[in-house]
């Protein structure tokens, strides 16, 4: 299969537990597969995943974990990256492992109100608007696709999405694997690379929504590729250009 190879991520933070098929496909697109830190304070079952510790504000520019900042800062070096601090103190129980488990769309960003006060004040001063949800991992919860559309599992999303009249998808909760939890969710799963590419943790086909996310896909003109094994949650994908 051919891929188009433009615009393509110089590198992808993903977890530090991605199936070695996920990495291979990754890496067969010249992309450097970079494995995250485990954050330490949080759940031991979602340590490594990036949409927990970084947060994207925009290209190559992140709010990283305080923490983890120092770590960050020299495994990163290499690139030409603006990385700031975060203040926030992490900790196993919710919603303090989720400060920076933000969804941005357009220029709208989704999240309860307990969200790092610093990100809150630097999406301010980039003129997004934010929407409170109750749902404190909103990123997780929530697949951006070419900023056009929304697919989330969650309910009470919609009704904030339908609110300022965002396009979504709302499908099946459950289909989706993280292990340590019953399930995961689609937002964790996925990330376009690019104007014609979408990535995902797994085969798609084997979601029972997988008709209507392929039309998505379709009518945005983005190909999916995936790796054929079961499509998990790995906290997300976190881009360098």
């Amino acid at each position: 299969m051919k891929y188009n190879f433009l615009n393509l991520p110089k590198a992808l933070i993903c977890s530090n537990k991605l199936d070695k098929k996920l990495i291979y496909l990754i890496e067969s697109l010249g992309i450097k597969y970079i494995p995250s830190i485990n954050n330490l304070n949080v759940n031991k079952n979602i340590m490594d995943h990036p949409d927990i510790s970084i947060f994207e504000l925009k290209k190559n520019n992140f709010l990283i974990a305080e923490n983890l900042f120092l770590k960050y800062e020299n495994l990163l070096k290499d690139y030409d990256l603006q990385l700031i601090r975060d203040n926030e103190d992490f900790s196993e129980s919710y919603p303090n492992d989720s400060f920076l488990n933000v969804f941005k769309f357009q220029k709208y960003y989704l999240h309860t109100d307990k969200s790092s006060k610093i990100l809150d004040k630097l999406m301010k001063n980039m003129s997004f608007k934010k929407l409170i949800t109750k749902q404190g991992y909103s990123n997780c919860s929530c697949l951006n696709i070419n900023d056009n559309i929304v697919i989330t599992e969650d309910y009470s999303i919609t009704k904030i999405l339908n609110k300022e009249n965002i396009k979504f998808l709302l499908v099946n909760k459950g289909e989706i694997k993280l292990p340590g939890f019953n399930y995961g969710f689609i937002g964790g799963s996925g990330i376009q690379l690019s104007d014609k590419l979408f990535l995902f943790s797994g085969n798609i086909k084997k979601l029972s929504y997988y008709d209507n996310l392929i039309s998505i896909l379709q009518k945005n003109e983005l190909e999916p590729i995936y790796p054929d094994i079961d499509i998990v949650d790995f906290g997300g994908f976190v881009p360098i250009y």
